[in-house]
């Protein structure tokens, strides 16, 4: 299982306990466990360019860096190409604000609750749960289509 395929599975986890509980606003077990989700999928999206520069041997695993550092250095990399004109999506850039705010700040600032168009700004009239839900796939469809244009270094093991 590649590093950024086990960060899904955390992701997904999050978001599955966040549905056990009932959208509120303020700090709850909704909140933790959505603010983990968000967390995690952001992780996996910037660790799959970890994953093809490992086994790639771009890097050593385990190296210490930067994933802004590693995006520039191979930027011209057909996979990196195609990686970042995925991640493009709105959604990935916003949520990866969130978690830069959930991890360094503690919280996502927004108001969160269920009902719909209050959280995320202009960007969707998603609850919170959803907007999640739709990162959550659009990671899955990212890692699932990396690793079928790329399965020499995506799936072997090292």
């Amino acid at each position: 299982m590649l590093d950024c395929e086990n960060r899904l599975k955390a992701a997904e986890f999050f978001q599955a306990k966040a549905k056990e509980y009932a959208p509120t606003i303020g700090a709850d077990p909704f909140v933790w466990y959505i603010q983990a989700s968000v967390v995690f999928v952001i992780s996996a999206l910037e660790i799959l360019y970890f994953d093809y520069a490992e086994r790639k041997a771009l890097v050593e695993k385990g190296e210490n860096v930067w994933p802004s550092s590693l995006k520039a250095k191979y930027a011209k990399e057909p996979f990196f190409e195609w990686l970042n004109g995925e991640l493009e999506d709105g959604l990935f850039k916003f949520l990866r604000d969130e978690r830069n705010r959930i991890v360094h700040e503690g919280h996502i600032k927004r108001k969160i609750g269920p009902e719909l168009g209050i959280v995320f700004g202009g960007w969707t009239n998603d609850s919170v749960d959803e907007a999640v839900r739709k990162m959550v796939n659009l990671a899955n469809r990212i890692i699932s289509e990396a690793k079928r244009r790329y399965p020499e270094q995506l799936e072997r093991d090292r």
